[in-house]
């Protein structure tokens, strides 16, 4: 282990900036045994911080769940304050080399694992160790493509995607894949976890064949093909579907959801870079918070005025107390991807009895009246309105539902920023739903820039 520490000390200069023939993470050197036994590689997939923690924050900073106060927009980097405000300025870095170092210690790994000893783990154990590094790379790649490359549609499909690196080695060149050849690699990768991983992880900071069926639920979703997205949904429901009762949870204390609750299939964390997500800095959208019926047990749960009257949010399934920061996958997601592909197909019963699901947790026992209509439109803005509801200050989520929906007319939406005595305004069809590389990637590397 001590020459993977030596490089990841060289990956770092990189990502840093400094010299380096190639900006993303990569491999220095063929002859470097970085690894010999099975449980080095666990070991590498093992560090939460590099794998789990510091997913990118920039579709989160953009989304509109919440705003900033002048004084506290006037705290953050330039870069940050522009994103607020979807100023088209070249992305922080951080948002790009924390997943890019990710696909590289998956890359190490997926080096590795076929010649490595075994040690004093099983030949099980080498399937379950490759299904985990393919399931990395993969969750890192869509993430960057939901914020590096244009929403997928038809007629996307041959514009630039983002680079797929699929090797460590330093010497690979950089270049960017079509957005139709990302999606293409992001479907093989998870699929072919599905048969290396376990049902159920040891423990939901390490990937399952539930979280993989997850993913591809997501990746369908955000190509809006719902008939895939439903299936691989409900495939992840068969395996871990638990809720919790929002009933027994005080409602008065702070601190109510705890890390790897029983609804976490699996366990990532928001990177903290921006200083946007700390409940002393942003406001819950008061339209947001009002849109939650009395009897939502939801409302005194997530959101709470601090001492200073700022509404903040408390909801974080990370267990992190200061504001948002679960980034991870969830069972109430799952749920509610289910209840709209199920509607969008036209199973309006099955669709809202999967919505009825979710809420008979959320509202207090006596208070609850369940949801129904028999009209499609109707049925569909009901569950895509309690997903936002739901899954507010989700990272990574609200994002991609915006680039999906905002190619359909009946759910397309302009955002809306004040600061001060200005006003700020994202078009459904603006081209700040895809960000600026940042600019040292674009110099060291020379791919084209969106």
């Amino acid at each position: 282990m001590m020459k993977y520490s030596v490089y990841i000390a060289l990956g770092l200069c990189c990502l840093a900036g400094s010299s380096c023939s190639d900006y993303l993470d990569a491999k220095p050197d063929s002859s470097l045994a970085l690894t010999e036994k099975l449980a080095d590689l666990q070991a590498i997939l093992d560090s939460e911080i590099r794998k789990n923690d510091n997913n990118p924050d920039l579709g989160d900073v953009a989304s509109d769940y919440y705003y900033l106060s002048e004084q506290s927009w006037q705290r953050l980097t330039e870069l940050a304050r522009s994103t607020y405000l979807w100023q088209r300025l070249p992305s922080q870095v951080n948002s790009w080399s924390s997943s890019y170092t990710r696909i590289f210690d998956a890359n190490v790994v997926l080096g590795a694992v076929e010649n490595a000893d075994v040690g004093n783990l099983r030949e099980a154990d080498r399937l379950r160790i490759k299904g985990e590094a393919l399931f990395v790379r993969a969750w890192s790649f869509y993430h960057l493509a939901q914020l590096f490359a244009l929403p997928y549609s038809e007629e996307n499909l041959e514009k630039p995607g983002i680079p797929l690196r699929m090797t460590a080695d330093i010497n690979a060149p950089t270049t960017r894949a079509t957005i139709k050849e990302t999606y293409d690699r992001l479907l093989a990768d998870v699929s072919e976890t599905l048969l290396l991983l376990p049902d159920l992880p040891l423990v939901a900071t390490r990937p399952s064949r539930a979280a993989s069926f997850a993913l591809l639920s997501r990746i369908y979703l955000s190509m809006r093909d719902y008939e895939q997205a439903g299936i691989y949904a409900d495939s992840c429901l068969q395996l871990q579907s638990d809720l919790m009762d929002y009933n027994e949870l005080d409602t008065v204390k702070t601190g109510q959801f705890q890390a790897l609750n029983k609804e976490v299939i699996f366990h990532a964390r928001l990177l903290f870079s921006s200083g946007v997500f700390n409940n002393n800095s942003m406001e819950v959208d008061t339209n947001l918070y009002r849109s939650y019926a009395e009897g939502d047990l939801r409302r005194p749960l997530y959101y709470k005025y601090n001492s200073g009257g700022v509404l903040g949010f408390y909801g974080d399934y990370a267990g992190y107390a200061a504001g948002p920061a679960f980034f991870g996958i969830s069972t109430d997601e799952m749920w509610l991807t289910r209840a709209e592909c199920r509607v969008r197909k036209g199973d309006i019963t099955a669709g809202l009895n999967d919505l009825n699901h979710v809420l008979a947790n959320r509202f207090k026992n006596n208070a609850f009246k369940l949801v129904g209509t028999n009209d499609q439109a109707e049925a569909l803005a009901l569950v895509l309105q309690e997903r936002y509801k739901e899954l507010a200050f989700r990272g990574g989520i609200r994002w991609p539902d915006l680039r999906r929906l905002n190619q359909e007319e009946l759910f397309k939406r302009v955002l809306r920023r004040r600061l001060g005595s200005e006003y700020f305004e994202l078009a459904a069809d603006a081209n700040q739903y895809v960000f600026l590389i940042p600019q040292v990637v674009i110099e060291q590397t020379g791919i084209v820039q969106n």
